[in-house]
């Protein structure tokens, strides 16, 4: 040990490898556990406090009377809704920004759904030409309520909505009613 030490304070270059490797390692030990600490929740948060429901079932067509059937007839299905999810493009005039659009009804939405703002107020449902989007979104691109917003799909169709309302979200999401005009 006595010639471990005496190298340590003999050696100037080894001490300062030394102690900047040391205070590395330890920035990066206090970074991951700060990292871990501030987002362990949040995907909690989403699935247990925002997405209410337990499983997501993606069609490639349109659902269809033998579908609904299908489902009141299992057991183990305690509710569904039919909701319309797809990518979308938000544009403003700083730019575009691809988001994922959900809409569906406030009646079919209500039990899997709990909107709420960052301060934890609850946030209905949008109604016909309102949408809810991520806090994200709203302070990135400056979106306050009372605003226009302007989705664009593949196709070039664009939904203008007005109102729109930010939330808690992990992703960036908006959320609309299916009978907005334009929404197919």
């Amino acid at each position: 040990r006595k010639v471990s030490l005496r190298n340590i304070f003999r050696y100037k270059k080894r001490l300062f490898m030394m102690v900047v490797g040391i205070s590395g390692c330890t920035a990066l030990l206090v970074t991951g556990f700060g990292i871990k600490d501030s987002i362990a929740d949040v995907g909690t948060k989403q699935f247990t406090e925002i997405q209410t429901y337990d499983i997501g079932v993606t069609l490639k067509e349109a659902a269809d009377e033998k579908l609904e059937e299908a489902l009141e007839e299992l057991r183990e299905v305690a509710e569904y809704t039919f909701a319309m999810e797809k990518n979308m493009d938000f544009v403003t005039e700083k730019g575009v920004k691809s988001v994922y659009l959900v809409t569906g009804t406030e009646k079919g939405m209500a039990s899997f759904l709990n909107l709420h703002t960052t301060k934890g107020k609850a946030v209905a449902y949008p109604e016909i030409g309102e949408a809810v989007i991520s806090n994200r979104l709203s302070e990135d691109y400056h979106v306050r309520v009372g605003d226009m917003i302007t989705l664009r799909d593949g196709e070039q169709k664009t939904i203008t909505v007005k109102d729109p309302v930010s939330t808690r979200i992990i992703f960036i999401i908006t959320f609309m009613s299916r009978k907005t005009p334009g929404v197919s």
